[in-house]
């Protein structure tokens, strides 16, 4: 995971953050959640996607909710 520039997901800025003794920031109320996606799961995804008609133009979320 980089830490060192910008080119790094939000674990690595507030790693980084931490590191350094700077604030966190939080957008929005604080609640929202954000998950990792396993990469054999968001090919095989992409796959389907690419083998049915019916997703052709469209957009999708790859990732999971919990409520």
């Amino acid at each position: 995971m980089r830490v060192k520039d910008a080119r790094q997901n939000i674990s690595g800025v507030w790693i980084r953050y931490l590191i350094e003794r700077k604030p966190i920031q939080v957008f929005g109320d604080g609640r929202q959640r954000r998950d990792f996606n396993f990469v054999d799961d968001v090919i095989e995804a992409l796959l389907l996607a690419a083998a049915a008609p019916a997703s052709e133009g469209q957009a999708f979320n790859l990732g999971h909710t919990s409520i």
